[in-house]
């Protein structure tokens, strides 16, 4: 029975792993953002053996900032809480809201978050920091 127990939680978690569960709210599968040009990224911001591009888009498209961020954390959430760029706040239904440092959130809208400009299944927080990758929040 207990092996019957174990099997049906390590589905449980793959699935969710898989679709999203406690993350930001989802946007479309098709849903895109621009992405800027990786040489246009001239501010570094921390130390450490990983980069990333991270960049944020406001309301009308407009790529706002772009900037190399390295750091030796595992994911864009805890990079980016840790050089104060950003914070995550996880509502009572597991939602995590966006907030960016310095940059009011437009009026009615919310930050999405994209991965090499496709909509991410996972939140930040959740998102292992790949080498080189684009992470971007666009105001949807």
């Amino acid at each position: 029975m207990k092996r019957i127990a174990t099997i049906v939680l390590c589905l449980a978690v793959a699935l969710c792993a898989f679709t999203g569960c406690g993350s930001i709210k989802t946007v479309g599968k098709n849903d895109t953002v621009p992405t800027a040009n990786k040489e246009d990224a001239k501010t570094v911001i921390g130390s450490g053996s990983k980069s990333f591009i991270w960049e944020y888009i406001d309301e009308n498209g407009e790529i706002c900032g772009s900037y190399i961020i390295k750091t030796n954390y595992p994911t864009v959430g805890s990079a980016l809480s840790t050089y104060k760029l950003a914070e995550f706040t996880v509502d009572e239904k597991g939602n995590e809201t966006i907030t960016i440092s310095n940059v009011p959130t437009p009026q009615g809208k919310e930050w999405k978050f994209y991965s090499e400009g496709i909509a991410s299944p996972t939140s930040p927080s959740d998102t292992q920091i790949y080498d080189g990758y684009v992470y971007t929040f666009a105001a949807k």
